[in-house]
């Protein structure tokens, strides 16, 4: 009973640190809507960094879809997030 009451223990705290988020961003009226929108994510861990090419946490790239851009960033583990977007319109 004790081996099982750790098992599941061990488990369950497991669980709890390997919880990760989806972060949704939607870009209203895009002018362009030709080229890549860029999108450079950074934790709470780099807050000097902000903006620092080489010091992002996850860097994306989308192809521009539309005049509404709406992109989902999956598995971020739980923290706090600055993301800095630019769009290069000759892609």
């Amino acid at each position: 009973m004790k081996t099982l009451f750790l098992a599941c223990l061990a488990i369950l705290i497991f669980n709890v640190h390997a919880q990760a988020y989806d972060l949704a961003i939607t870009i209203p009226n895009i002018k362009n809507t030709k080229g890549m929108i860029h999108v450079a994510v950074y934790n709470s861990k780099n807050k000097k960094d902000f903006t620092k090419i080489g010091k992002e946490f996850r860097v994306l790239d989308f192809k521009t879809e539309g005049v509404t851009g709406k992109y989902v960033i999956k598995d971020l583990p739980e923290g706090e997030y600055a993301v800095a977007i630019y769009q290069d319109g000759y892609q």
